[in-house]
């Protein structure tokens, strides 16, 4: 598929049908591989969600629901698998969301995280859910493909500073930094962020961006003549 990155860094790669160890969160800002989650019992039956309708929220996705831009009713729900530090979903992005703009209130995205292994997937993915907790996700997730090549490339306190410089500009200064840090570090964004991209690998996506509307992928090149057909 054009304009699609490669599914890299397979191996080695969390698996994501169960949770690793039961060492305490770190901040995924460090880069480190140490964050493992507590672990829940049994796996994650990811064969049992309807990867093509909204999923509710449960313990696998560490209680946290979709992160959606637009009306969860529109008629036409895109299904967009993308990772923060990929360029083509960077591209892309503000493309999608004029089609949601154009559309008011007819179509919708359904965003979820599939990390293919960057250095930051982890990180930015866990930061815009914990951006999302506090009700400022698509503002946060705009900020995050807007500036790509400013935090892909940063670790530790720079890397943290910048997130929360974007959460502050997302919430207009209105959300609460600390607690914004602390989600970000928590458990339930790691959660999210790994149940997402277990949909994906469920689904055997091979790259992002993928869009998937009505259970059938369709190149980005062709999303809006997908949905004029839909909205006939």
């Amino acid at each position: 598929m054009m304009g699609v990155a490669i599914l890299i860094g397979l191996v080695g790669l969390v698996s994501y049908g169960a949770w690793r160890g039961s060492q305490p969160i770190d901040d995924p800002t460090q880069n480190t591989d140490d964050n493992s989650l507590p672990k829940l019992e049994g796996e994650a039956d990811y064969g049992k969600y309807d990867a093509n309708a909204i999923i509710p929220a449960d313990e696998w996705s560490g209680n946290l629901p979709e992160n959606i831009e637009g009306s969860p009713d529109a008629e036409v729900l895109i299904f967009e698998y993308a990772d923060f530090q990929c360029n083509h979903c960077a591209e892309w992005s503000t493309t999608v969301s004029r089609l949601v703009e154009k559309y008011d209130g007819r179509v919708a995205v359904v965003f979820r995280s599939f990390m293919i292994g960057f250095t930051n997937s982890e990180a930015a993915a866990r930061a815009a859910n914990a951006a999302a907790m506090q009700g400022y996700w698509v503002e946060f997730k705009n900020l995050l493909f807007a500036n790509q090549n400013v935090w892909a490339y940063l670790s530790g306190s720079k890397l943290r500073a910048e997130f929360e410089k974007y959460f502050e500009l997302a919430s207009n200064g209105k959300g609460d930094v600390e607690k914004f840090y602390d989600d970000m570090k928590g458990e339930a964004t790691r959660r999210k962020a790994e149940f997402d991209t277990g949909i994906a690998k469920e689904l055997k996506l091979r790259g992002t961006p993928t869009f998937i509307i009505g259970g059938e992928q369709v190149s980005p090149t062709e999303l809006q003549n997908v949905i004029e057909k839909k909205l006939k």
